[in-house]
């Protein structure tokens, strides 16, 4: 075995553990079984879930981020290594339409469903800013939170414009 390095338990679903090793396994509660759903061969530093519970992004070292469906609910989506991140994703949140990653570089993007960069929000130059470790999307997507060392930073998707918009931020 290899350590546990995230975890997510999405609505009616196994829990999910993302290990050091690069494996993503399934963990049924009811039987005490776990299973490999898959091995991104790089240490998985994130996992999040849509908001139905039905699919998943994990984040990995190598800034790999991988997306898997239980249930793809009709999307054609794919599943598989959607990007390669600028650096590994530690804050990561599958928010509405997008996928919000961010890191050590200070800078957050929003990737649109085929693993375009639709937006980047770039503190690099600010010398307060610290490295992103956190991200959390609210029940319904509409708004993503990124937490540094004491900032909490917030994003608004406004349906109008089909992008995210910054909210303020929060320093701790």
């Amino acid at each position: 075995g290899s350590p546990v390095t995230a975890m997510i338990w999405p609505h009616d679903q196994p829990i999910v553990l993302g290990l050091a090793d690069g494996k993503v396994r399934a963990a049924n509660v009811k039987s005490n079984k776990s299973s490999t759903i898959y091995n991104a061969d790089s240490y998985v530093v994130s996992l999040a879930s849509n908001v139905s519970g039905k699919g998943f992004v994990s984040g990995h070292a190598d800034g790999t981020i991988v997306r898997y469906f239980f249930d793809d609910e009709g999307s054609g989506d794919t599943q598989g290594k959607c990007v390669t991140h600028s650096c590994p994703p530690y804050a990561l949140s599958w928010a509405g339409p997008t996928v919000i990653a961010a890191g050590c570089d200070k800078r957050i993007y929003a990737y649109s469903r085929d693993g375009r960069v639709l937006q980047q929000f770039d503190f690099s130059r600010d010398d307060d800013e610290k490295e992103f470790t956190v991200a959390v999307c609210n029940p319904s997507g509409q708004s993503v939170v990124v937490g540094s060392f004491n900032r909490l930073r917030l994003l608004n998707w406004s349906p109008r414009k089909g992008l995210w918009e910054e909210g303020k931020s929060k320093d701790l």
